[in-house]
């Protein structure tokens, strides 16, 4: 039984697979043609695995609610992680949730690809309606986690309990990394981004269709495409290059108004805050603010 993510498979570790974590990694790494980086065997967690190995083999037939789930990436097959659910589900139908990463695996997205698709797991199996976990007090990057995967607080004391729940309505979200990962929405949003804003804030105006586009509305078009390249695209550098460019088009904005005088400002205000408002109620509204304005309504 595999998870697989955009950049993971999550493998429950059988009974086997499980003593071979404890007792021998180099034969686990080759059982699973992978490569260990994850959290070190040593110390208190090397406890809390043994004794699950124990859990596990006295109720093998249950062995993915007790067992360890590692997270191999998949570009180069390296543990990055490991998970677990710690127990069957318990009389109020929920099952608890644990996790660790490799600290060079930190801050990089990797448990919350899990945690998410583990969670969607469990919540499809028989017995389980809620995921719980519990963080630290100041266990803030654990909280986040949680918090991005969808799970809400509901105690605290000398520790966070979270729960996810399994509602109907929850399936029912979309799921936006997959939604960012679609190759044909990209390709639109590419589209979208240098053709589509432009037309739509030509054709709400109604006045001069016929006109070509002008760089004023191009600038639009760059600042509202942007933000869907940015939605659709993980790119740092694509990313960066695009909030140069915005920064740029601000600056012109505001450049060219000040230019056209006191009304100016307040008509890219407006033009900002609802950008398709036709031209002529946009001068109507400006000259009513600043009657004293040069420029009558149209």
């Amino acid at each position: 039984m595999v998870i697989e993510t955009e950049r993971l498979e999550i493998i429950p570790l059988n009974t086997e697979q499980l003593r071979l974590w404890v007792e021998d990694i180099p034969a686990l790494e080759k059982s699973l043609a992978c490569s260990y980086k994850a959290e070190p065997m040593e110390g208190f967690f090397l406890d809390i695995v043994r004794d699950q190995l124990e859990v596990t083999e006295s109720d093998q037939e249950n062995y993915f609610f007790h067992s360890f789930w590692f997270l191999i990436r998949k570009s180069d097959r390296v543990v990055v992680g490991s998970a677990d659910f710690k127990d069957i589900p318990d009389e109020k139908a929920q099952v608890e949730i644990g996790y660790g990463l490799g600290k060079e695996f930190e801050h990089k997205g990797y448990m919350t690809e899990a945690v998410k698709a583990m969670c969607q797991w469990a919540m499809k199996q028989p017995g389980v309606s809620y995921v719980i976990a519990e963080t630290d007090l100041d266990g803030y990057a654990s909280q986040r986690i949680l918090e991005r995967c969808g799970f809400t607080q509901i105690d605290q004391g000398e520790t966070l309990w979270w729960k996810y729940e399994g509602s109907g309505a929850h399936h029912k979200k979309i799921d936006m990394d997959k939604l960012r990962n679609n190759k044909l929405l990209k390709g639109i949003s590419l589209i979208v981004a240098l053709i589509l804003p432009a037309l739509v804030i030509k054709t709400f105006t109604l006045f001069s269709i016929s006109d070509v586009l002008n760089p004023y509305d191009y600038l639009w078009s760059g600042f509202y495409g942007s933000i869907l390249v940015c939605f659709f695209f993980k790119n740092k550098i694509l990313k960066s290059l695009v909030v140069c460019i915005n920064a740029l088009i601000i600056l012109f904005l505001l450049y060219f108004s000040l230019m056209g005088g006191i009304q100016a400002p307040l008509r890219l205000f407006i033009e900002m805050i609802v950008p398709i408002v036709p031209d002529k109620w946009v001068s109507n509204l400006v000259y009513y603010f600043l009657p004293l304005s040069k420029y009558p309504p149209i």
